[in-house]
């Protein structure tokens, strides 16, 4: 049982790194103010992340304890609070460091060509990080009800598939760097959709099954 939940959730983080690989040979190809620009931007994108990171293994936990003792009212409430908090508190950061995106950017470097760099990657990928909440606390819900390989199946495609999709097929039709950072965001809305319709159909199941067993 605990295979069955933590194997797909490594083998996520496996492929997610391969993916990542992907996209920063792409962001190599512009150049050392691509890559320093970007890399300045990317320390405050991990900045925020750690707030969803909180929330997530706070939801995994709490959902789990609560999906067994059978307590589901509890396991909804958990997952929207959870699901509101990662998003606020990551989107409160997301904003603030974009806000004050030349301060930032002017504790890396001064050179002007990679601020930029590192500017557009913040207005058009880090302002919408707080999206990724919706997917990741998703997926952290259903592994607390012992679900695991349909939101790994999910993240793969929409984080990690979608987005060599987009640096192979679609990048070479309008090839800058803007068009290339865009991957980003889309990726987060795309599978974030997918997983909170993944996460409703599952708690539609759960409560049935519930039910089913009361009566």
């Amino acid at each position: 049982r605990m295979l069955q939940i933590g194997v797909p959730a490594g083998l996520q983080g496996m492929v997610f790194s391969f993916s990542n690989v992907v996209v920063q040979t792409a962001i190599n190809g512009y150049g050392y103010g691509a890559i320093a620009g970007s890399a300045a931007a990317l320390n405050f994108e991990f900045y925020s992340y750690f707030f969803i990171g909180a929330f997530n293994g706070a939801a995994i936990t709490f959902i789990g304890q609560n999906y067994g003792a059978g307590k589901l009212d509890r396991v909804n409430r958990i997952f929207w609070i959870c699901m509101g908090m990662g998003a606020l508190t990551c989107a409160l950061c997301n904003w603030g460091f974009t806000w004050q995106d030349d301060f930032f950017l002017s504790l890396f470097t001064s050179d002007p060509q990679v601020v930029a760099f590192g500017k557009l990657r913040m207005h058009n990928a880090l302002i919408f990080q707080f999206i990724a909440a919706s997917y990741e606390i998703s997926a952290s819900a259903m592994r607390g009800m012992g679900k695991s390989m349909a939101p790994t199946l999910i993240t793969i495609f929409g984080t990690c598939v979608l987005r060599m999709i987009w640096v192979f097929a679609i990048l070479p039709h309008c090839n800058d760097f803007l068009h290339l950072v865009w991957v980003y965001p889309v990726s987060w809305a795309f599978t974030g959709v997918l997983m909170l319709i993944l996460y409703y159909a599952n708690w539609k199941k759960v409560k049935r099954g519930f039910a089913h067993v009361v009566e």
